[in-house]
Parts: structure tokens; sequence; C-alpha cells
């Protein structure tokens, strides 16, 4: 096979992979919104703060209480976050 022709048929194979993996990481991504589902009240919350538009943390604190974000981590790759209200 002449080294034209296999360069070739390397590129393909590259973008043959890039478009797997790529799908790869689009079902996981979906497989891990089902799987970390957003509580509903927090949805309302978010909801009614776009219908207000921006308001001050303090205001925002009294309010709704603190929302914090606990995230997961792996391989420097966002796998999961939650929002948690303290009041």
């Amino acid at each position: 096979m002449p080294e034209a022709e296999l360069l070739e048929r390397i590129v393909s194979d590259l973008d043959f992979l890039k478009t797997k993996i790529l799908s790869i990481e689009e079902t996981i991504g979906e497989i891990n919104n089902d799987l970390h589902h957003v509580k509903p009240e927090y949805i309302r919350k978010l909801e009614s703060i776009k219908k207000e538009g921006t308001i001050s943390s303090s205001d925002f604190e009294k309010k709704f209480g603190v929302i914090r974000a606990v995230t997961t981590i792996d391989f420097g790759k966002l796998v999961s976050c939650q929002l948690q209200s303290v009041r």
C-alpha cells in the first residue's frame, strides 16, 4: 500500500474515532443528567430569579437561603453538580 493511501486511511480512521468518542461523551452526559436530577424546588427558585432579574447577594440569601453547589470532579472533568439550599 502506498504511503499516501496509508495516510489517508489513518486520517479516515481518526475521523471515525473522533465521531464515536463525541457520540459516547454525549450519551454519557445524557445518562449523567438523568442520574443527577436537579430538584424541582431549585428549578422553581431559579425561574423566579430569571423573572425578577438580578438581585443582590444579601437579598438572594434572605429570599432563598444560601445555595451551594456540590460538585464531583473525576480526572479533571465535572462528573456531577448538585445544588443544596442551606438555611
